[in-house]
């Protein structure tokens, strides 16, 4: 089974085949048109219930779209903790961002009372454990990883002769060579972290506190340690 086609056999194994069944999802998106988005998810899992003869399920996608990833981040959070605190909402399965994992966490199934255990071992259990899970519970399955980059100023590397930094030393040595060397050029930045005024700073923050473990190994340091 491919990694496309893990979503949908959730939707298969909660819900079972002896009754229609209509399945309604929420998610966000700030990068695509969400009608495009949405009849291109109906028809992937079309294809997939073709070719697995699955007549009696049909889902339907509400994707909220915002321009900006600091209106997304807020209001879609607030949005999906606010109709999970309800009794009843017109949803049955969310896409969320796993920073908001333990928030949400209260409200969600333990997927491992309801899929068998060879579905779950098919994830990498270190995601399913950091990512997923809210007091030794499985409240989700994750559907794509996404990472940032530092991107490197080849040219002006190339100019004085200098390699591109692997630590945060390299990076704080070459930056003060080339600013020293370019020191007329006022509009020159030696790094940009995106460390802006939304929640996608917040992320910035906790990459870089990431990327200072001792080795890639290293768990996720907690940002109250001394």
């Amino acid at each position: 089974m491919s990694f496309k086609e893990f979503k949908y056999s959730l939707f298969i194994i909660l819900f079972g085949f002896t009754r229609c069944v209509e399945i309604n999802i929420l998610a966000f998106s700030y990068t695509a048109d969400k009608n495009d988005k949405n009849e291109e998810e109906k028809k992937k899992f079309n294809e997939y219930a073709e070719r697995n003869n699955i007549k009696n399920i049909t889902i339907n996608i509400e994707i909220l779209k915002y321009e900006k990833p600091s209106d997304s981040y807020s209001y879609f959070k607030s949005l999906v903790e606010s109709l999970l605190k309800k009794e009843k909402n017109p949803y049955d399965m969310f896409f969320y961002n796993s920073k908001y994992t333990s928030i949400y966490g209260p409200y969600l199934l333990n997927l491992n009372l309801n899929l068998p255990k060879e579905h779950i071992e098919m994830y990498n259990q270190r995601v399913l454990r950091e990512e997923c899970t809210y007091k030794n519970e499985l409240v989700g399955l994750p559907l794509f990883m996404s990472y940032e980059v530092l991107y490197s100023n080849k040219k002006l590397l190339n100019k004085y002769n200098k390699s591109i930094p692997k630590t945060w030393d390299e990076l704080i040595e070459t930056c003060k060579y080339i600013m020293d060397k370019e020191k007329d050029d006022t509009e020159l930045i030696c790094y940009n972290g995106l460390f802006d005024e939304s929640e996608q700073g917040l992320y910035s923050l906790y990459q870089f506190i990431y990327s200072c473990r001792d080795s890639y190994n290293s768990t996720y340091p907690n940002p109250q340690d001394p």
